[in-house]
């Protein structure tokens, strides 16, 4: 009974698995139709000012469920256990490649950039996952802060990790909401609300602990391998 059991449950997480990976496919089909649709449309001649204002504005909800989309599968790779594979990832390299995917939004909104960090850090986990969550990271630090804000990222003293500080927002929801998915705050109407869901889960699967505290529109976001 109990191998039957145990039967039972590996092919309830097989379907479940195959369902979402079916159900992102499924999605992403349609998506890509109609953005190709409003693409001519836009580019017709006898488009009009009111015409383009609205399809630049379903292309942009598009764009949106498209990163919904890839996100929940993310999340849901990562709960099936899909990164399984380790190495030793330099965390300067990934940050130097990072800052540098966001260095025009940087720029123009006159973010000030400061790295406290003389010695390479480096940490054993899975490559993709540390890859995605640096991004998510930075990403969060960039696009929640202020114009003219600051970003300082700095290792921690007296242990192996990274803390990220930046300005930003002053927000009032606690950071267990925060966490929670498609949790928005600080008036960013953009995000989709899954950012500090990932990073969270990847910490989880990978050994790492996180903290993360907003205080009069100082946020701090602290990963310790």
């Amino acid at each position: 009974e109990l191998s039957e059991l145990v039967g039972r449950i590996q092919a309830d997480y097989n379907e479940q698995k195959r369902y979402i990976e079916n159900v992102s496919h499924e999605l992403m089909t349609p998506i890509a139709i109609i953005r190709g649709k409003l693409e001519l449309l836009i580019q017709s001649e006898k488009i009009t000012k009111s015409d383009f204002k609205l399809i630049s504005q379903i292309m942009t909800k598009l764009d949106r469920l498209t990163r919904v989309n890839q996100s929940l599968v993310l999340l849901s790779k990562i709960d099936y256990n899909h990164y399984q594979d380790k190495a030793t990832i330099s965390f300067n390299d990934i940050l130097d490649e990072t800052l540098n995917l966001f260095e025009d939004q940087i720029r123009i909104d006159e973010l000030v950039i400061r790295k406290d960090i003389k010695e390479d850090l480096r940490f054993n986990m899975n490559e993709n996952l540390a890859y995605i969550l640096i991004k998510n990271m930075i990403k969060n630090a960039v696009i929640h802060n202020i114009e003219k804000g600051y970003i300082r990222i700095k290792k921690l003293e007296d242990a192996n990790g990274i803390q990220i500080i930046n300005s930003g927002a002053v927000i009032h929801a606690s950071t267990d909401q925060l966490f929670k998915r498609f949790q928005v705050e600080g008036g960013y109407q953009d995000s989709i609300g899954l950012g500090l869901s990932i990073i969270s889960k990847i910490c989880e699967v990978s050994g790492i602990k996180l903290t993360y505290t907003h205080h009069e529109g100082v946020h701090t976001v602290t990963i310790q391998f």
